[in-house]
């Protein structure tokens, strides 16, 4: 395996940009190409200034398909904590139901099918820190970062077989699973060995290949990692939190490929199972400076509806955080089977924005779908999106919608 350190690449400037922008309009030069595409030292290159999608190509959600949750009755109904959920080739939806400690089936209507799992350390069992994953063929892969194991069920809930990976000494992620079973694996490096002196905070991120067993399989890369602020106390004490609209270290996996991206820039590597980058993402876009009223309202929105109990020390920390000079480029990554990948961070005014930017399997951006506010995706198909709700009563539900593509969808970049 090829262990390798992936650097940051140069910012790409909003005045960049705009230059590219004046020079072509002030001349008689054809207009600017959506992309570009070029090689360096092997390294594929994919730049995009603006997106495929011409009007009527977008993609978009259509009607509810089903709909799970409900805020009396059965209590199979009932969801709580239900972070992760995919829908199988039957049909059926497949719920990780943290707060009942159990997998549970769901048929096409939502009607409830089955449960397997409860709260324990025994085979099929689960703590309150799980995440179920799609393994080929249907099968079920359960995470369970409570107890730093691996649980495979069959299709139907069956359990399988399972390891235990504590005994890497690490706090560790699953980050995804490679199409071949192997799993991406990362430790978690908020309480790393980073600098313990009070202040920003920035450590790298590594991420390995393991196999079914837990038995580590080599690095993939290591790049810069998420920020977070320490804070000292005179007794030794210290305390960690992410900086509010700091930049954060993301990842996804489809195919044979990770993706990781740090907010630095518009960037996202593709990175073959070797730990080589295979491909850089790229989109120009500006960088967004945080200002004054910005930062006051993150502050506000950060603390609004947290317990007394923790309000206080929570003010003392966000006060004493250091303000970003800018937004990161990004936040989240996502995506779907088909092997698109779907981008988002925050608005112009820095709040979380529900604005995805998807590209191709080719690595050019095909345009944005917007999603609703609060609906969180946890599945993404060919044409459904499958998210999470939870409504004004904080009854949590599972919700299917249609994806609809417009006709540019059939080309090879945009596959349906």
């Amino acid at each position: 395996m090829r262990n390798r350190t992936v650097g940051v690449e140069v910012l790409k400037t909003a005045f960049s940009v705009l230059l590219v922008a004046f020079v072509s309009g002030c001349s008689s030069e054809p207009e600017i190409p959506a992309n570009t595409v070029r090689d360096s030292s092997g390294v594929e290159i994919v730049e995009s200034t603006r997106p495929i999608w011409e009007p009527g190509d977008e993609w978009r959600l259509g009607e509810v398909l089903t709909a799970i949750g409900e805020l009396e009755g059965d209590e199979e109904y009932q969801l709580f904590r239900a972070f992760s959920a995919f829908r199988n080739s039957r049909g059926e939806i497949v719920v990780g139901n943290v707060g009942s400690h159990e997998i549970r089936f769901y048929d096409e209507t939502g009607t409830f099918i089955r449960s397997v799992g409860s709260e324990g350390e025994g085979p099929g069992e689960f703590s309150n820190r799980f995440f179920i994953h799609r393994l080929s063929g249907d099968s079920i892969l359960v995470w369970d970062g409570g107890q730093m194991r691996t649980s495979v069920f069959s299709p139907s809930g069956e359990f399988l077989d399972g390891a235990n990976m504590s005994g890497t000494g690490q706090f560790l992620n699953l980050t995804g699973v490679l199409a071949d079973g192997r799993f991406v694996m990362s430790p978690n490096t908020v309480f790393g060995s980073g600098s313990t002196e009070e202040g920003l905070s920035r450590n790298t991120r590594g991420y390995f290949l393991a196999d079914r067993s837990g038995d580590s399989l080599g690095e993939i890369g290591v790049f810069r990692g998420s920020e977070f602020f320490v804070k000292t106390f005179g007794t030794g004490g210290i305390s960690v939190s992410s900086i509010l609209l700091g930049k954060q270290t993301v990842a996804a996996v489809q195919g044979a490929h990770l993706f990781v991206g740090t907010g630095d820039d518009f960037t996202i590597h593709a990175m073959d199972e070797e730990g080589g980058t295979t491909r850089l993402i790229r989109r120009m876009v500006p960088q967004v400076a945080i200002g004054p009223e910005m930062w006051e309202q993150a502050k506000v929105s950060y603390l609004e509806g947290m317990d007394d109990r923790f309000r206080q020390s929570q003010e003392d920390m966000v006060e004493a955080m250091p303000v970003p000079d800018f937004l990161p480029t990004f936040t989240r990554l996502k995506t779907d089977v088909v092997g698109n990948l779907w981008v988002a961070g925050y608005d112009a005014m820095g709040e979380l924005a529900n604005v995805w930017s998807v590209f191709g399997t080719d690595g050019r951006w095909l345009g944005e779908v917007s999603l609703p506010e609060g609906f969180t995706m946890v599945d993404i198909g060919r044409d459904y999106i499958l998210g999470r709700v939870t409504d004004d009563m904080d009854v949590e539900h599972l919700v299917l919608r249609e994806l609809l593509k417009g006709p540019a969808a059939s080309g090879s970049s945009n596959e349906r």
